[in-house]
């Protein structure tokens, strides 16, 4: 027994060695001048900083879902050298021809068809067909610079069009969001044109045509009818033919149809038009568009431009709805519905940064980012009736495809007061 007892008290006395030498080379193994210490990691936020930052996170997670979509998108697109691929399958070796996919959210998607080269060196025809939901189609073909005599060539275009989804909201810089309706456009319009001077100096062109129009219901029955919430209107007529005829002035200088870094495209244009039947109708227009391209650093651009335009009818007659100032679509204010304000006048101006995120010289083809904002305003009157507090905002931002022959695609989105919109054209 005694034996027993001290074979444990021996064992205790081995084990308690033991851990303590462990202990003595632990605090040696401390103690040496190889081994580096560092202090515990504190956090980069603070509880209290997560906190007040988070209503701010919340609202740029949507943002940053985009942004990191459109990032994706790009990458990938760049990686597949899927717009170069689909670019060398549709156009001919020797130029003659090119196909050309095409989309807007106005006329939805389809081809475009260019033949070139075929009535002289400089000619194109082109060819259109289009189709989108609720019926919407769109048909056309277009001659363009075709060498006449002394300098003049020669355009025209036969056009049919059915908007079947078309917004309507009243009349005036107030029309309200909840007095929507909706409404369908059938629009049949030929037109030749004549062109005189060189694009970079100053062309003059005169251009005589024949539409017709025709408002229908909408195929949408869910959706107020703008002859149930709008009538009467100037306009709603089955069949109104109106001849125009129109002359303009315009001045390209752009260094670069595809991505300018300087010059100036700018028109005024001045148009009569005239009901042919009934005489009900008769106005005449004059529109005026401007916009500078200023070179910065680094292939950084802004784009400038300020336009407006002047509708008034002849006497005893009436304007078309259909041909009032508009504001809404992406030309005017991003951000807004189409067609969300018309009156007979407009005004509005743009600024747009635009930074390169990939350029190929070989080609000179490539891709920007771009921020934007733009403002206007509808009203009766240009000159008396215009308050710059009541002009309309939207701001956004976007990324735009290129080609030295011009812009082929965009997508963009757009905040306004009253909603948040994205669009996308695609040789448009």
């Amino acid at each position: 027994m005694h034996l027993r007892t001290s074979f444990v008290i021996l064992f205790l006395i081995l084990a308690n060695s033991f851990s303590a030498a462990q202990e003595t080379d632990s605090a040696a193994v401390s103690a040496s001048p190889s081994i580096t210490h560092y202090p515990p990691k504190i956090p980069a936020t603070s509880r209290w900083e997560k906190i007040v930052s988070f209503p701010g996170t919340v609202l740029y997670f949507p943002f940053k879902i985009v942004f990191f979509g459109v990032e994706k998108t790009i990458a990938t697109i760049d990686e597949t050298y899927i717009i170069q691929r689909t670019k060398d399958w549709m156009e001919a070796d020797n130029g003659l021809y090119k196909f050309e996919p095409t989309y807007s959210s106005r006329n939805g998607a389809g081809l475009h068809f260019h033949l070139y080269g075929l009535l002289n060196a400089d000619s194109r025809i082109s060819m259109t067909a289009t189709v989108g939901t609720h019926k919407r189609q769109r048909y056309a073909l277009q001659l363009k610079d075709v060498s006449l005599f002394s300098g003049i060539r020669l355009g025209g275009i036969a056009e049919y069009q059915f908007l079947s989804e078309e917004a309507f909201f009243g009349i005036g810089p107030d029309a309200k969001k909840s007095d929507e309706s909706i409404y369908g456009h059938k629009a049949g319009l030929t037109a030749l044109s004549f062109n005189y001077g060189k694009q970079t100096d100053f062309v003059l062109s005169t251009t005589v045509g024949l539409e017709t129009n025709s408002i229908v219901d909408s195929p949408d029955a869910d959706e107020a009818q703008i002859t149930e919430r709008h009538h009467p209107l100037a306009g709603l007529d089955d069949h109104v033919r109106l001849g125009h005829v129109a002359l303009q002035l315009a001045q390209d200088t752009r260094d670069h149809l595809g991505q300018p870094h300087s010059g100036r495209e700018a028109y005024i244009t001045t148009a009569f038009y005239q009901d042919v039947d009934a005489h009900d109708y008769g106005f005449w227009r004059l529109n005026a568009d401007y916009s500078q391209y200023l070179h910065l650093f680094y292939n950084r651009t802004v784009a400038l431009r300020i336009a407006g335009q002047v509708n008034r009818a002849f006497s005893g007659q009436a304007i078309p709805f259909y041909h009032l100032s508009e504001l809404g679509y992406r030309e005017t204010i991003r951000g807004f519905d189409r067609g969300r304000f018309r009156d007979r006048d407009r005004l509005l101006a743009s600024a747009e940064y635009r930074f390169p995120i990939k350029a190929n010289e070989y080609d000179e083809s490539g891709y920007d980012g771009l921020l934007f904002i733009d403002t206007g305003r509808v009203s009766p009157g240009i000159i008396g009736e215009f308050q710059i507090k009541k002009f309309m905002i939207g701001i956004g931002g976007g990324v735009r495809f290129y080609t030295r022959k011009g812009l082929s695609m965009k997508a963009e989105i757009a905040v306004s007061k009253e909603e948040v919109r994205t669009y996308f054209v695609l040789h448009d």
